[in-house]
């Protein structure tokens, strides 16, 4: 294959996804092949993004919509899953910024909007979670030394920072 070869990438992310499909549809309650057919899907999408050809932004939209779902199953499924949390809401932002730049019409830009908030807002949950816990306790001596707005401040960028970064 050479660079920026849409058609030879699509057939290839195609066939991948094809047989993660029939082993889905075989099996419907393996997740792992439930987690890679999501990831086939995905896949497929972004060849659709940046090829642009007639009907590819509808095409990737309506794979990231069901990629989503089964992201939102499989995280469902399995809540304390931190790389299943993690695709979910990479999909959300996704999807929200497919819809944000691409969307048709006020509902599109509010779902956009909502999935990209959801997603950035849990990864920013998850990284805050997985702070050490000399960080928390700093945090918390900082707060009884009276500190807090300092805290809060450096909380909120240290957010901002990370948003742009899943956003990027």
């Amino acid at each position: 294959y050479s660079l920026g070869d849409y058609r030879a990438a699509l057939a290839a992310y195609d066939e991948a996804k094809a047989i993660r499909q029939a082993l889905t549809e075989r099996d419907p309650k393996n997740s792992v092949w439930r987690r890679s057919y999501a990831w086939s899907l995905i896949k497929v999408a972004q060849v659709y993004v940046i090829r642009r050809e007639a009907g590819d932004l509808d095409n990737a939209r309506s794979l990231h919509e069901r990629a989503l779902t089964l992201r939102q199953e499989l995280s469902g499924q399995s809540p304390n899953h931190a790389g299943l949390r993690n695709e979910l809401s990479s999909s959300e932002i996704t999807l929200g910024k497919l819809l944000l730049e691409h969307g048709d019409g006020d509902a599109d830009a509010s779902r956009g909007r909502q999935l990209l908030e959801h997603g950035v807002a849990q990864a920013q949950a998850r990284k805050l979670a997985a702070k050490p816990l000399a960080a928390l306790v700093e945090t918390k001596r900082l707060k009884k030394k009276g500190q807090m707005t300092q805290v809060l401040a450096e909380m909120a960028e240290e957010g901002e920072i990370f948003a742009r970064l899943l956003l990027e």
